[in-house]
């Protein structure tokens, strides 16, 4: 496995507000591993390169080399990468935001559905009962309640029925009571784009992705950033660590019933970007992973890997839009948020973090 580098993160912190916060990646190239390879030699070595999302990863593998090729990207995998993205919302709802909250860890639940999940994603397991359970468990809803759930005033009444699972309610108490101040930074969230929109993207660089100058914000929350409830959060609350939690409960519950239902909504897909080179795109839990390809002579000549940490962790993206112009008072306090917002983009590397006086 190659190493996976790390993020060093700091906030520049004036004993009043955060002034800035900087990011620098020492992630390394392993796409550059690929190169010289037989798209199949590259598919089994991305198997082996990444241990996160390790099934997302050779789908899109897959799907880039497929296209290449002047095939079609196959749905083989679309049950096992939903599966994997699924345990990597569970991984989060039950165990990283309890720690960070102070909460209890759910650890035998969590176990029991990620070995459930793995027998799902095998072609075995229930998924109708899993389904069931997720929604009952999480929500205290059917899957059609839950669809009804359209507004933030509903999201609160939710919240304050107890029918939530724990950490909704102790983010959105904490989201309530932040406070900043001066001019608000935002970072535009990933839209859909067609097959020119990806192409030109590809075409302007994806070491630090951007979109017409401007750094996106992919996950869970880009993804349904549509559907109303995640609409009216959006518009309700500056911060989007509600909005993302839930966002991620929401793509759980969704890629749950339609495993039930044997409807599994496509991750994966390829597009063609020129001759001989293929886009392979996957939806993770993190958001938007890319893989391009191109290939001569029957080997790769050029192989890219764009995973959704380098959107989140752009250096002017959406976790220093996340901090910028906190207003608080209290050292240890602005570094605990700060762990939030990195968590509720989840970074697919360690990181560390550290503050000094603007």
């Amino acid at each position: 496995m190659a190493s996976a580098g790390k993020l060093e993160l700091a906030v520049a912190w004036d004993g009043e507000m955060v002034r800035d916060a900087t990011i620098k990646s020492t992630r390394p190239r392993a796409d550059r591993m690929l190169e010289g390879r037989t798209p199949q030699e590259a598919v089994k070595l991305v198997s082996l390169l990444f241990s996160v999302c390790g099934k997302a990863q050779s789908a899109a593998a897959e799907a880039a080399t497929a296209v290449a090729q002047g095939r079609e990207p196959t749905q083989t995998r679309s049950r096992a990468t939903a599966c994997e993205a699924m345990q990597e919302h569970l991984w989060r709802l039950l165990l990283d935001w309890p720690a960070l909250l102070g909460l209890s860890k759910q650890q035998a639940i969590f176990v029991r559905w990620h070995g459930a999940l793995n027998a799902i994603a095998a072609g075995a397991g229930d998924a109708r009962a899993l389904s069931d359970e997720l929604h009952r468990t999480l929500t205290g809803m059917t899957h059609e309640e839950w669809a009804r759930l359209d507004s933030h005033a509903a999201l609160i009444e939710w919240i304050k029925s107890g029918s939530c699972v724990p950490v909704v309610a102790a983010l959105d108490a904490l989201e309530s009571a932040l406070e900043h101040g001066g001019s608000t930074e935002t970072c535009d969230l990933l839209p859909e784009w067609s097959t020119t929109e990806l192409t030109e993207l590809y075409e302007s660089g994806l070491a630090q992705p951007h979109c017409a100058g401007r750094p996106m914000e992919t996950g869970a929350l880009a993804r349904w950033q549509h559907e109303p409830l995640l609409r009216d959060i959006l518009r309700q609350r500056r911060s989007r660590l509600l909005a993302r939690l839930i966002a991620r409960l929401h793509d759980l519950l969704d890629s749950a019933n339609n495993l039930a239902s044997e409807q599994t909504a496509p991750r994966i897909h390829g597009f063609a970007t020129e001759a001989n080179a293929g886009l392979g795109l996957v939806h993770t839990a993190r958001g938007m992973l890319m893989h391009h390809a191109r290939i001569e002579r029957g080997h790769i000549a050029k192989y890219c890997i764009v995973a959704p940490t380098e959107w989140n962790f752009h250096p002017r993206g959406a976790w220093r839009a996340g901090l910028m112009n906190l207003r608080e008072r209290d050292a240890a306090r602005v570094m605990e948020i700060a762990r939030r917002v990195t968590l509720s983009l989840d970074p697919c590397v360690e990181y560390t973090m550290k503050m000094h006086h603007a």
